[in-house]
């Protein structure tokens, strides 16, 4: 018989580990996105938490799985305004529907720029699975401009274009611009790249109508 779980001040000692984790996955953003993976030290992150390192292993086995926790919670926020964006966008047309993703990515990695340190910068220096990462990222984000920017019936009509691969290149394009924005430290304003995106996506999407009669 499993014996019951001891509470403290009204918390199941499973509940305690849950919030224990999610005070390291608040600190990681905080310390990933202003110094980098590298710079980050395990000291660092419980001073940040409020926490021992006992409890930061009782969670994480190195600093590698807690950055995976951080970018997966930067993501997830990211991409829920950008979706929120896209549902949003009036007239519910392909140019507009893009343009408003567009611009909820490039205004979102603006304003939280330790988010957008995490994602696009520190994402590329730790020692990660590529596979994991193309489908935690670029796959999740492909995805989305396929379902929203690209005429997904291409294959049916027997136009010589693969859908997938020009989604995911076009993610690249997006995510190239914002790097070289973040770098050069955001000297445009975002409606200057989201300008320069949509150059792209209307060229492809003229190329594609052309190409579907």
């Amino acid at each position: 018989m499993k014996a019951p779980q001891r509470s403290y001040r009204g918390k199941s000692s499973e509940a305690r580990r849950a919030e224990r984790r999610r005070q390291f996955i608040e600190a990681g953003c905080t310390v990933f996105g202003e110094v980098g993976f590298h710079a980050a030290t395990v000291k660092q992150l419980c001073q940040a938490a409020g926490l021992t390192e006992r409890y930061f292993y009782e969670s994480f086995r190195r600093r590698e799985a807690l950055f995976g926790a951080c970018y997966d919670e930067t993501l997830d926020v990211l991409l829920r305004e950008i979706t929120a964006a896209v549902l949003a966008a009036r007239p519910r047309e392909l140019s507009s529907i893009a343009r408003a993703g567009l611009s909820a990515f490039f205004t979102a990695i603006q304003q939280d720029r330790r988010m957008a340190r995490i994602i696009l910068i520190e994402i590329y220096g730790v020692p990660y699975d590529q596979e994991r990462l193309f489908r935690r990222s670029i796959g999740r984000f492909a995805d989305l401009v396929q379902q929203i920017a690209l005429k997904s019936d291409l294959d049916a009509r027997g136009a010589p274009f693969d859908v997938e691969l020009l989604a995911t290149g076009l993610v690249g394009v997006c995510v190239q611009m914002a790097q070289r924005w973040i770098i050069d430290g955001y000297r445009q304003p975002p409606e200057r790249l989201v300008d320069n995106c949509m150059l792209i996506f209307d060229g492809l999407n003229d190329r594609l109508d052309a190409a579907g009669r």
